[in-house]
C-alpha cells in the first residue's frame, strides 16, 4: 500500500498561513507598542518619549515572538544513566 501524498497546493497554503501569522504577530506587537506609547504621551504631555519607547519595545517584542516561534525551545534530554 502506497502512502497518499497531499497535493502541493495544501503545502503552499500551510506555508502561507504560517508566514502570515508571523507577519501579523510582528506588526501587532509594533502597533500595540506605538499605540500605548502615543496614549501615554498624550496623557502625560511628553510628546515623543513614550512613542519611541513603545516603538522600540514593540519591535523587540515582535522579534522575540518570531524567534521563539521559529526556534522553539528543545525539551531536556533524559540521561539513561540516571534512571
Amino acid at each position: 500500500m502506497t502512502p497518499v501524498r497531499e497535493p502541493a497546493s495544501t503545502n503552499k497554503k500551510k506555508a502561507t498561513i504560517y508566514y502570515l501569522d508571523l507577519g501579523l504577530r510582528f506588526a501587532l506587537s509594533i502597533f500595540l507598542g506605538v499605540y500605548f506609547g502615543h496614549w501615554l504621551d498624550q496623557r502625560y504631555s511628553t510628546t515623543p518619549l513614550f512613542l519611541f519607547l513603545g516603538l522600540i519595545l514593540g519591535g523587540v517584542s515582535g522579534f522575540w515572538t518570531i524567534y521563539k516561534t521559529v526556534f522553539p525551545p528543545k525539551p531536556p534530554e533524559k540521561n539513561k544513566n540516571q534512571e
